[in-house]
């Protein structure tokens, strides 16, 4: 299962960062990762809070400005996060990079995508860097999500990073098998809820 936290009132994105993280400690091979990618995941009534503490430098086009909208962020190093619909194989797929660049796209069923959207820019992006680690959140309003999920233990979605330049590395709860593939729906977990102050 996945954690997400549940909070009956409106977070701040600074608020993320102070709830204990879970911990993504091996790759899509099984293999142990030399430092953990610490996840942070909460929902609130109002927005939907996904960030991650990344123990590498980043590597990515640091001269991208945070918030802006950038597909292919992928080849570089990033966190994702798959929200599947709770009532069909539809899903969203999110990504952010460690200079706060961020894109989005809806898929109907594993990788048919149905359209890329810039709904707005998130309510809000944080990144932090320097040269020997990472961390990076952003939160949207749960009104702009593309797909209907009520964040209950039914609910499901995946959380992954890659990360390392010349030692690509795909940072997975549940190792898969072949080469890695991010949009298999069985990668997907039901969610735990945690609640939250």
């Amino acid at each position: 299962m996945l954690p997400v936290y549940i909070s009956g009132r409106q977070l701040r994105l600074s608020e993320l960062f102070s709830l204990a993280p879970f911990a993504i400690t091996s790759d899509w091979y099984g293999a142990p990762l030399p430092q953990p990618v610490l996840i942070y995941l909460a929902v609130d009534p109002a927005a939907i809070h996904f960030g991650a503490q990344v123990m590498s430098a980043p590597s990515c086009d640091m001269a991208l400005a945070p918030g802006s909208f950038v597909e292919g962020l992928w080849e570089e190093d990033v966190i994702e996060l798959f929200i599947k619909d709770d009532g069909s194989a539809r899903y969203q797929e999110f990504n952010l990079a460690p200079s706060g660049a961020w894109w989005t796209a809806v898929f109907s069923e594993y990788r048919i995508r149905v359209h890329t959207e810039d709904f707005a820019t998130p309510a809000a992006i944080f990144s932090k860097h320097d040269g020997s680690r990472w961390k990076v959140g952003f939160s949207c309003l749960r009104e702009a999500l593309a797909v209907q999920a009520c964040f209950t233990e039914q609910s499901k979605a995946a959380v992954y990073a890659i990360t390392g330049k010349h030692e690509r590395r795909y940072c997975a709860l549940v190792p898969g098998s072949g080469k890695p593939d991010f949009h298999l729906s069985s990668s997907f977990l039901n969610l735990l809820p945690v609640a939250c102050a």
